[in-house]
């Protein structure tokens, strides 16, 4: 333990983001679950040594304990790993986005520093990439390119079939670090880890009143519109919530 400890060092570069470092071999990470595990090899007998082959010369992999996916390099787990956790340690200075990683990061910052010389026709928007502004056309176009080949259902974007694939596999990737629970979507973690910090962002412009799910905002917003969206397919009575339906329902069930 005490040779594991020797190789581990922990600093802050001049972003502020902060790097475990194993100094056997100078390989950063952000996660030190990822850290852990290399050093663990790398020293697994009190030797320090370069290669990740094992005695038979075969490459060995790197596994995520989370959906068991395997890579060949470290780095590629570490990053691997912010998805499942929501993680994201590069931040924009200008506009306080956050990525990641820093590539990502790089190609964002474009947006702040590069001219938008690409122009859409239809609404005058204007795009920093070419490949932005063919993305952006769908929108005016109603093109569905993606193409789901479970249910056929299509897709504007290729990120929004990936996300739908998971309606499918019952891939949940996103997982919370406190209580363990899994999301299929990062928007879904983030707007749960509300219920262990008690953060609530989402305002009613009328009262105040603040909520920790924009679902629930949703809801309130009909004690002030006295909108009625559920409506009884029997009398045509109307209600505010599906809860109220679904008891008015047993008045023509008798359950």
């Amino acid at each position: 333990m005490l040779l594991f400890l020797r190789f581990l060092r922990f600093f802050q570069n001049a972003k502020g983001v902060t790097f475990d470092v194993f100094l056997a071999c100078r390989v950063r990470f952000l996660d030190l679950c990822c850290l852990c595990v290399f050093a663990q090899r790398e020293l697994s007998s009190d030797v320090v040594t370069s290669t990740s082959d094992d005695e038979n010369g075969i490459r060995q992999t790197f596994c995520c304990e989370v959906c068991s996916k395997h890579f060949v390099y470290l780095t590629q787990l570490d990053y691997h790993m912010r998805i499942h956790f929501g993680k994201r340690p590069f931040c924009c200075e200008v506009c306080d986005r956050k990525f990641a990683d820093s590539s990502t990061l790089k190609t964002h910052m474009h947006t702040h520093t590069r001219r938008r010389s690409f122009c859409c026709e239809v609404c005058d928007k204007k795009f920093t990439f070419s490949s932005a502004l063919q993305s952006h056309m769908r929108a005016h176009t109603g093109e569905r390119p993606f193409c789901c080949e479970v249910c056929d259902k299509k897709f504007t974007f290729s990120s929004a079939l990936h996300s739908h694939m998971r309606a499918h596999t019952g891939e949940r990737p996103f997982c919370c670090e406190i209580c363990g629970k899994r999301f299929t979507q990062s928007g879904n973690l983030k707007t749960h880890m509300g219920t262990h910090t008690g953060e609530r962002p989402f305002c009613c412009k009328v009262c105040d009143k603040k909520f920790t799910f924009s679902s629930a905002l949703q809801s309130h917003m009909r004690t002030h519109t006295g909108e009625r969206p559920f409506c009884c397919k029997v009398c045509d009575k109307k209600f505010k919530w599906s809860s109220n339906l679904k008891a008015h329902m047993r008045t023509h069930t008798g359950e």
